[in-house]
């Protein structure tokens, strides 16, 4: 007599199902993978395309423009300033916790928040050279791109970053 339900699977098929299995896993963490990379990148072309707009200010006589920066999904906010400076109302949360990050911060004066979501936490803060900033402020990241006003006057020895 035959039972009815008993499927018989031999070893070869349970080991190719184990195997396509495997196949996809390693599929989805290799391409994980590519995209967290993509987003570091992302963040390094960020701070690189910053400070050449930087650097071609701070070379002009007088100037007054605007940066347009692109960055990953997940950071919503890009702040400017030295940790020393006092946080407007709005941003005191997102200062404190740029302040208790592990990472050594003291010179840096570019932050991106939340900080998990900039690589890592590896490339969260940067150093720009030649700028000033008159008070610590942030800027909200709007469909993944920002607008940072850039002057220096005539006889300004840095660059003024306002918001």
């Amino acid at each position: 007599m035959k039972k009815r339900g008993n499927f018989d699977i031999s070893f070869s098929m349970i080991f190719s199902i184990i195997i396509i299995i495997a196949i996809i896993g390693v599929a989805f963490y290799v391409i994980s993978s590519f995209v967290s990379v993509s987003n570091c990148a992302e963040i390094g072309l960020f701070y690189d395309g910053l400070q050449e707009h930087i650097d071609k200010a701070w070379k002009s006589t007088i100037h007054k423009d605007t940066f347009t920066g692109k960055l990953p999904l997940g950071i919503e906010l890009v702040c400017f300033g030295s940790l020393t400076q006092t946080p407007p109302r709005d941003y005191i949360s997102q200062y404190n916790s740029i302040l208790r990050s592990n990472i050594n911060s003291k010179n840096r004066n570019v932050f991106l928040y939340p900080i998990h979501k900039s690589c890592d936490a590896t490339l969260f803060a940067a150093e720009l050279e030649n700028i000033k900033t008159d008070e610590f402020f942030c800027i909200p990241v709007k469909d993944s791109k920002i607008e940072l006003k850039t002057e220096k006057d005539q006889f300004d020895a840095q660059v003024t970053l306002t918001s």
